[in-house]
């Protein structure tokens, strides 16, 4: 199969409303990084005490709401209006989103840190709007697709992997603002975030790696068996755990489910082998295959963590050691998705801003690159020789050097997108 030279072509001009879309999300993604370094440096060994209290928590929504999926929304605006849509409708109801988002955010990182009810359920009523809005306005548009690519179908996907992460994801909350979980709150806590990080998070950062490797713009040219297998195992791991939950719900006890759990963890075994195995080893072939480039590294270290996530994801489900857990969700968050958000923020993005600049290729500068995964790397090594000692000063120092690697994302965030205006001598066509 033959790959494409996507950072040797110049973007194209398309409209400028992705860009008022997508830049509020970008921006504020490493603000979140930032944010976690400081309660971090704050809180120390109290968040390696158990993968389910409170601050564990907070800090986990600080990375998944806040980077994560600040990226995962800003990209996936951007991935729809590049796979042959007709376009967003009302496109600056993506406002909406950021501000929904940024609220649901501190809602409940404070609510759960503090206890506090107040809090958590402002968050619910701001996710649900959020939540309503953005499925319905890409859903719109990706329906509008004239073309059926391994893209445009993994967009769809993904869209679906966000409504249940969402859905989930209120219901529990409620738990957290002092009334009864809607069931067994560990196995409900276990399908969310799986869902989350496979058809979600890792549903968009697969279809960013397919985008940025695939010859055309529509991603039409990347059929494969391997690209096809991903898609259909993801919706089957995601789908199927789903209706395990929800016929628990109706027919069993919140006591009696506890029977579910290796079932609804067996049930999802075809999304996490999928976007944690099969699609790691498949891009770093295509990888392998290509000349070096900016950010390749990148790409490389992300995907090479997807099975080292697979192998702590199923060490925490068969051993009872709380330190697995809490470093399986300190390499899936900051390392796998982390390391693969990193690199679509700041290599992808700015080629898919429209009229990005008439200056030659968008990007960092390779020895930029490599001092931002340096520090990335540096940071994620620290946090989990913390984890694994479960010590207070490694967790600091580890907080610290997240504190750093957020500003340092931030800057080279402002450095790529800053030529993100579209160019006076290349105005914008509908």
């Amino acid at each position: 199969m033959q790959v494409g030279k996507r950072d040797e072509m110049e973007p194209r001009i398309v409209s400028d409303s992705p860009r008022l879309t997508s830049l509020p999300f970008f921006y504020s993604a490493p603000l979140a990084l930032i944010v976690a370094g400081i309660l971090m440096t704050a809180w120390g060994d109290s968040l390696v005490m158990s993968p389910w209290s409170p601050r564990t928590l907070a800090l986990t929504h600080v990375m998944t709401l806040g980077f994560l999926s600040m990226t995962a929304f800003g990209t996936f605006y951007l991935l729809a209006s590049h796979v042959g849509v007709a376009g967003l409708a009302r496109h600056r109801l993506s406002h909406l989103v950021y501000y929904a988002l940024v609220g649901t955010w501190l809602g409940l990182v404070w609510g759960i840190a503090r206890g506090e009810s107040t809090p958590v359920f402002a968050a619910i009523g701001l996710a649900a709007v959020m939540a309503l809005v953005f499925v319905i306005q890409t859903g719109v548009a990706l329906k509008r697709g004239p073309r059926g690519g391994p893209v445009l179908r993994g967009l769809r996907l993904t869209l679906w992997g966000f409504a249940l992460t969402s859905f989930l994801g209120m219901w529990l909350a409620h738990g957290h603002g002092g009334m009864r979980f809607p069931g067994l709150r560990g196995l409900w806590m276990q399908v969310h975030l799986t869902i989350a990080l496979v058809g979600w998070l890792g549903g968009l950062s697969a279809i960013g790696i397919w985008f940025a490797l695939a010859p055309g713009d529509s991603g039409d040219e990347f059929e494969s068996k391997p690209v096809e297998w991903v898609i259909r195992a993801t919706a089957v791991g995601i789908g199927l755990p789903f209706s395990l939950l929800f016929a628990g719900y109706i027919f069993l006890t919140p006591e009696s489910e506890e029977w579910l759990v290796p079932f609804a963890a067996a049930a999802t075994l075809p999304a996490v082998i999928a976007i944690w195995l099969v699609h790691p080893l498949f891009c770093l072939g295509l990888l392998s295959k290509r000349p070096a480039f900016p950010g390749r590294i990148f790409w490389q270290l992300g995907l090479g963590l997807g099975p080292v996530t697979l192998a702590l994801g199923l060490g925490a489900w068969l051993l009872s050691d709380a330190r697995i857990g809490l470093l399986f969700g300190w390499t899936a968050l900051l390392g796998w998705a982390g390391t693969l958000f990193y690199v679509l923020l700041v290599s992808l993005v700015p080629t898919l801003l429209p009229g990005l600049n008439n200056r030659g290729p968008a990007g960092l500068s390779p020895e930029k690159l490599l001092r931002g995964l340096l520090l990335h790397g540096g940071t994620l090594i620290l946090g989990g020789v913390g984890v694994v000692l479960e010590s207070d000063s490694w967790i600091r120092i580890a907080g610290l050097c997240l504190i750093a690697n957020g500003s340092y994302l931030l800057g080279s965030v402002i450095t790529v997108l800053r030529g993100s205006r579209p160019a006076p001598d290349a105005p914008a066509t509908p």
